[in-house]
Protein backbone atom coordinates (compact mmCIF):
# COMPACT_ATOMS: atom_id res chain seq x y z
CA UNK A 1 0.00 0.00 0.00
CA UNK A 2 1.20 3.50 -0.70
CA UNK A 3 0.14 6.53 -2.65
CA UNK A 4 2.40 5.56 -5.54
CA UNK A 5 2.41 4.97 -9.28
CA UNK A 6 0.18 2.50 -11.09
CA UNK A 7 0.64 -0.97 -9.65
CA UNK A 8 0.64 -2.56 -13.15
CA UNK A 9 4.10 -1.16 -13.99
CA UNK A 10 5.77 -1.91 -10.68
CA UNK A 11 7.79 -4.73 -9.23
CA UNK A 12 8.31 -5.58 -5.57
CA UNK A 13 10.89 -8.18 -4.57
CA UNK A 14 11.34 -9.01 -8.26
CA UNK A 15 7.67 -9.77 -8.88
CA UNK A 16 5.21 -7.65 -10.85
CA UNK A 17 2.54 -6.10 -8.67
CA UNK A 18 -0.84 -7.44 -9.92
CA UNK A 19 -3.09 -5.02 -11.77
CA UNK A 20 -6.24 -6.69 -10.42
CA UNK A 21 -7.39 -7.89 -7.02
CA UNK A 22 -9.97 -10.22 -5.54
CA UNK A 23 -13.32 -8.46 -4.95
CA UNK A 24 -12.81 -8.74 -1.20
CA UNK A 25 -9.55 -9.23 0.68
CA UNK A 26 -8.83 -9.96 4.32
CA UNK A 27 -6.30 -7.68 6.02
CA UNK A 28 -4.71 -8.95 9.21
CA UNK A 29 -2.08 -7.49 11.48
CA UNK A 30 -1.39 -6.16 14.94
CA UNK A 31 -1.30 -2.65 16.36
CA UNK A 32 0.37 -2.02 19.71
CA UNK A 33 -0.03 1.00 21.96
CA UNK A 34 3.52 2.23 22.66
CA UNK A 35 4.65 4.67 25.34
CA UNK A 36 4.10 5.42 29.01
CA UNK A 37 0.35 6.04 28.79
CA UNK A 38 -0.56 2.35 28.75
CA UNK A 39 -3.09 0.73 26.42
CA UNK A 40 -6.25 2.68 25.54
CA UNK A 41 -9.06 1.46 27.84
CA UNK A 42 -11.55 1.26 24.97
CA UNK A 43 -9.23 -0.23 22.38
CA UNK A 44 -7.94 1.22 19.13
CA UNK A 45 -9.73 1.99 15.89
CA UNK A 46 -8.09 0.60 12.74
CA UNK A 47 -9.26 1.72 9.30
CA UNK A 48 -8.20 0.66 5.80
CA UNK A 49 -8.19 3.49 3.25
CA UNK A 50 -7.86 3.45 -0.52
CA UNK A 51 -5.74 6.22 -1.99
CA UNK A 52 -7.92 9.28 -2.58
CA UNK A 53 -10.94 7.69 -0.90
CA UNK A 54 -13.56 9.76 0.88
CA UNK A 55 -14.15 7.10 3.55
CA UNK A 56 -12.46 3.92 4.79
CA UNK A 57 -13.10 0.65 2.95
CA UNK A 58 -12.95 -1.34 6.20
CA UNK A 59 -12.88 -0.62 9.95
CA UNK A 60 -12.43 -2.58 13.15
CA UNK A 61 -11.75 -1.98 16.84
CA UNK A 62 -9.02 -3.93 18.60
CA UNK A 63 -6.79 -4.17 21.64
CA UNK A 64 -3.99 -5.67 19.52
CA UNK A 65 -4.44 -8.21 16.73
CA UNK A 66 -6.98 -7.26 14.08
CA UNK A 67 -8.62 -8.69 10.95
CA UNK A 68 -11.05 -7.03 8.57
CA UNK A 69 -12.47 -7.59 5.11
CA UNK A 70 -12.10 -4.82 2.55
CA UNK A 71 -13.97 -4.43 -0.73
CA UNK A 72 -11.52 -3.60 -3.53
CA UNK A 73 -13.70 -3.04 -6.59
CA UNK A 74 -11.30 -5.40 -8.39
CA UNK A 75 -8.27 -3.10 -8.03
CA UNK A 76 -5.36 -3.52 -5.59
CA UNK A 77 -5.84 -1.61 -2.34
CA UNK A 78 -3.25 1.15 -2.74
CA UNK A 79 -3.50 3.23 0.40
CA UNK A 80 -2.84 2.90 4.12
CA UNK A 81 -4.08 1.72 7.48
CA UNK A 82 -4.98 4.39 10.04
CA UNK A 83 -4.87 3.61 13.76
CA UNK A 84 -6.27 5.99 16.36
CA UNK A 85 -7.36 6.22 19.99
CA UNK A 86 -8.08 9.07 22.43
CA UNK A 87 -4.89 10.59 23.92
CA UNK A 88 -2.69 8.92 21.27
CA UNK A 89 -1.13 10.25 18.08
CA UNK A 90 -2.83 9.05 14.90
CA UNK A 91 -0.66 6.60 12.93
CA UNK A 92 -0.87 6.15 9.16
CA UNK A 93 0.75 2.84 8.20
CA UNK A 94 1.85 2.08 4.62
CA UNK A 95 2.73 -1.64 4.22
CA UNK A 96 4.96 -0.99 1.19
CA UNK A 97 2.96 -2.60 -1.63
CA UNK A 98 -0.64 -2.44 -2.90
CA UNK A 99 -2.73 -5.31 -1.53
CA UNK A 100 -4.36 -7.62 -4.07
CA UNK A 101 -5.02 -10.69 -1.91
CA UNK A 102 -5.47 -11.74 1.72
CA UNK A 103 -2.51 -10.20 3.54
CA UNK A 104 -0.93 -10.12 6.99
CA UNK A 105 0.61 -6.64 7.11
CA UNK A 106 2.59 -7.38 10.28
CA UNK A 107 2.70 -5.09 13.28
CA UNK A 108 2.99 -1.37 13.88
CA UNK A 109 2.71 0.95 16.87
CA UNK A 110 0.30 3.63 18.02
CA UNK A 111 2.41 6.08 20.02
CA UNK A 112 1.49 8.39 22.86
CA UNK A 113 2.45 12.10 22.86
CA UNK A 114 5.55 11.52 25.03
CA UNK A 115 7.05 9.03 22.59
CA UNK A 116 6.02 11.18 19.65
CA UNK A 117 7.97 14.04 21.25
CA UNK A 118 11.04 11.79 21.42
CA UNK A 119 10.73 11.11 17.69
CA UNK A 120 10.54 14.88 17.24
CA UNK A 121 13.87 15.39 18.98
CA UNK A 122 12.36 15.98 22.41
CA UNK A 123 10.18 18.91 21.34
CA UNK A 124 6.48 18.97 22.22
CA UNK A 125 4.37 17.35 19.49
CA UNK A 126 3.68 19.81 16.69
CA UNK A 127 0.11 20.38 15.63
CA UNK A 128 1.21 21.84 12.28
CA UNK A 129 4.10 19.57 11.18
CA UNK A 130 4.15 15.82 10.66
CA UNK A 131 6.63 13.03 11.36
CA UNK A 132 7.46 10.02 9.18
CA UNK A 133 9.19 6.80 10.18
CA UNK A 134 10.81 4.96 7.27
CA UNK A 135 11.54 1.23 7.69
CA UNK A 136 13.78 -0.64 5.23
CA UNK A 137 12.37 -4.14 4.94
CA UNK A 138 13.85 -7.01 2.96
CA UNK A 139 11.80 -9.59 1.08
CA UNK A 140 12.17 -12.34 3.68
CA UNK A 141 9.98 -12.04 6.79
CA UNK A 142 11.51 -10.20 9.76
CA UNK A 143 14.59 -9.07 7.81
CA UNK A 144 15.79 -5.55 7.06
CA UNK A 145 17.98 -3.70 4.55
CA UNK A 146 20.71 -1.65 6.23
CA UNK A 147 22.76 1.36 5.24
CA UNK A 148 20.30 3.11 2.90
CA UNK A 149 20.18 6.89 2.58
CA UNK A 150 16.64 8.29 2.71
CA UNK A 151 15.62 11.10 0.34
CA UNK A 152 12.31 12.93 0.71
CA UNK A 153 10.68 15.24 -1.81
CA UNK A 154 9.80 18.00 -1.31
CA UNK A 155 12.57 18.30 1.28
CA UNK A 156 11.31 21.53 2.85
CA UNK A 157 12.74 21.84 6.36
CA UNK A 158 12.80 18.09 6.94
CA UNK A 159 15.33 16.72 9.43
CA UNK A 160 16.35 13.09 8.86
CA UNK A 161 17.82 10.95 11.64
CA UNK A 162 18.67 7.27 11.28
CA UNK A 163 18.33 4.51 13.87
CA UNK A 164 19.65 1.00 14.46
CA UNK A 165 18.21 -2.10 16.13
CA UNK A 166 19.11 -0.71 19.56
CA UNK A 167 17.07 2.42 18.89
CA UNK A 168 20.16 4.64 18.77
CA UNK A 169 19.65 7.73 16.61
CA UNK A 170 22.44 8.72 14.22
CA UNK A 171 22.89 11.72 11.90
CA UNK A 172 23.91 9.54 8.94
CA UNK A 173 23.26 5.95 7.83
CA UNK A 174 25.77 3.19 8.46
CA UNK A 175 25.94 -0.59 8.22
CA UNK A 176 23.70 -0.97 11.28
CA UNK A 177 20.88 1.47 10.48
CA UNK A 178 17.66 0.07 9.01
CA UNK A 179 15.31 3.03 9.33
CA UNK A 180 14.95 6.77 9.66
CA UNK A 181 12.73 9.30 11.39
CA UNK A 182 11.91 12.41 9.36
CA UNK A 183 10.68 15.39 11.36
CA UNK A 184 9.51 18.95 10.54
CA UNK A 185 7.62 17.73 7.48
CA UNK A 186 5.03 20.01 5.93
CA UNK A 187 1.75 18.06 5.72
CA UNK A 188 0.87 16.93 2.22
CA UNK A 189 2.25 14.72 -0.57
CA UNK A 190 5.68 13.21 0.09
CA UNK A 191 7.81 11.00 -2.17
CA UNK A 192 10.41 8.76 -0.52
CA UNK A 193 13.39 7.29 -2.36
CA UNK A 194 16.69 5.75 -1.28
CA UNK A 195 20.30 5.70 -2.41
CA UNK A 196 23.59 4.05 -1.43
CA UNK A 197 21.95 0.67 -1.00
CA UNK A 198 22.85 -2.61 -2.72
CA UNK A 199 19.22 -3.46 -3.48
CA UNK A 200 17.17 -0.69 -5.14
CA UNK A 201 14.10 0.08 -3.04
CA UNK A 202 10.63 0.81 -4.41
CA UNK A 203 9.87 4.53 -4.59
CA UNK A 204 6.90 5.24 -2.33
CA UNK A 205 4.60 8.27 -2.41
CA UNK A 206 2.41 9.01 0.60
CA UNK A 207 0.45 11.84 2.16
CA UNK A 208 1.42 13.09 5.61
CA UNK A 209 -0.95 14.78 8.06
CA UNK A 210 -0.37 17.47 10.67
CA UNK A 211 0.36 16.27 14.19
CA UNK A 212 0.50 12.62 13.13
CA UNK A 213 2.98 9.79 12.57
CA UNK A 214 3.29 8.21 9.12
CA UNK A 215 5.01 4.80 9.12
CA UNK A 216 6.28 3.65 5.72
CA UNK A 217 7.70 0.23 4.92
CA UNK A 218 10.11 0.36 1.96
CA UNK A 219 10.62 -2.87 0.03
CA UNK A 220 13.15 -3.83 -2.68
CA UNK A 221 11.99 -3.53 -6.27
Amino acid sequence: MGDGPSAASETVCGMTVPAAAAPSIRIEGEVTAVGSAGPPPNGMLVEAWQRGGAQPVATTTTTGAFAMNALTGGAPLDGFLRASAPSFVDTYFHPGVPLSQNTDVGSFGLVDPALFAMFSGGAPPSTTASVAMILMRDCMPDTSVTGATVIVSPPGNAVIRYFDLQGTFKPAPDATTFGAVVTELAPGPLTITTSNVARPMRTTAVTTYAGSLTVVQMLPQ
